[in-house]
């Protein structure tokens, strides 16, 4: 045998420390990719749903202008009666009627004079989870129908002018009526 005179042996105790401490790591590092993966997979789920919805509320509002565009392609003018009457009726087509709320036909009477887009027809609030929040609307401009998203501020604008609109073209339907009420019939 060989003699071991001027040699250090090393024992090292840590060999088992340096195993748990590299497991600890991967078992961490495996949790962490984990949650984040789990956090991609809820979000992207809830965007779907965001998405999903959006698409409900415009598929509602593109049944409506398909039924209403059918009667104004000739005329092209707002019709007077903008609720929901389908030729064939359907469930989506009863579900997009319960969902929707349109103009009056007093409303559309008096914005037949108006000169801009006229908002005929709305859904309710559509609530989203990471996606703002909207409605979907129709506006009838030009002799034609569009469907369009508007956010909750841009509805509540839209809503205000439609309303200073209609308020201004009753105050000028009731003068128009005080003038001809107030001629003298002629023989």
């Amino acid at each position: 045998m060989a003699s071991t005179t001027g040699t250090k042996t090393v024992i090292r105790f840590s060999n088992g420390e340096d195993r748990l401490l590299r497991k600890r790591r991967r078992i961490i590092r495996s949790v962490v990719v984990l949650v984040v993966a789990t956090g991609a997979l809820v979000a992207f789920i809830l965007v779907m749903g965001d998405l999903r919805r959006y698409k409900v509320a415009m598929g509602m509002v593109d049944l409506y202008v398909d039924q209403v565009s059918v009667r104004i392609r000739q005329q092209r003018e707002l019709p007077i009666d903008l609720s929901l009457h389908a030729d064939k009726v359907t469930d989506a087509f009863s579900a997009a009627s319960k969902n929707i709320e349109w103009l009056t036909r007093d409303e559309a009477w008096l914005m037949r004079q108006s000169d801009g887009p006229v908002m005929t027809a709305w859904t309710k609030p559509v609530h989203r989870r990471f996606l703002e929040d909207g409605r979907a609307v129709v506006f009838f401009e030009d002799g034609a129908l569009q469907s369009v998203w508007l956010t909750p501020a841009a509805f509540e604008e839209a809503e205000k002018k439609q309303a200073a609109e209609l308020a201004r073209l009753n105050l000028e339907a009731k003068k128009a009526e005080r003038e001809v009420a107030t001629q003298p019939d002629s023989p």
